[in-house]
């Protein structure tokens, strides 16, 4: 079995970093990878922000991997960019415009059937699967975290109104 499999199947959620940085090739490629991800629909509505040392402040402090992990991400999910996406790919498929009553059924029955951001944020975990399994592949290690508050990390990182924080993603090499 290759190596980049056994690293995935031996992955386990990582509580401590060690203070190695990861390389910028490294983090280049996963963020290349995330972004291109297959969405249902061709959606994209999913973005990573990387987080500065100097925002790893007080909303964070909580979260031990957080203390610890030299690289923190930010991803995001929007469901009017899924929808801005979606209908600009079909429009240009099916010879239409954007607000043709084809695309808009096609919004209804995929996109706002489940709720306002439901669609969005099941891509958003694709993405972060992607972008997880990447970093994995090359040698490096990370844990997803959710028990932050939202509002305040998009506050903090000063994301658009209609974006939502959905996971933060903690990386660097394991402390074993």
């Amino acid at each position: 079995m290759s190596l980049e499999l056994n690293r995935l199947l031996s992955r386990h959620t990582v509580k401590h970093f060690t203070s190695e940085k990861l390389s910028q090739e490294l983090v280049d490629n996963a963020l290349n990878i995330a972004r291109k991800t297959p969405t249902s629909l061709n959606s994209r509505p999913v973005r990573i922000f990387e987080i500065t040392e100097h925002l790893k402040d007080d909303w964070l402090n909580h979260q031990l991997p957080v203390q610890t992990a030299t690289h923190l991400f930010a991803l995001t999910f929007s469901t009017e960019t899924a929808e801005k996406n979606i209908r600009k790919g079909f429009s240009e498929k099916f010879d239409c415009f954007e607000d043709d009553e084809k695309i808009e059924n096609l919004l209804n029955q995929c996109v706002r059937k489940e709720g306002a951001d439901h669609y969005a944020e099941l891509q958003l975990y694709l993405v972060a699967g992607y972008f997880s399994a990447s970093i994995e592949m090359q040698g490096g290690s990370g844990c997803w975290i959710r028990g932050f508050d939202p509002e305040t990390a998009k506050k903090e990182l000063g994301i658009p109104e209609h974006e939502s924080v959905g996971l933060l993603f903690a990386a660097g090499v394991e402390l074993k």
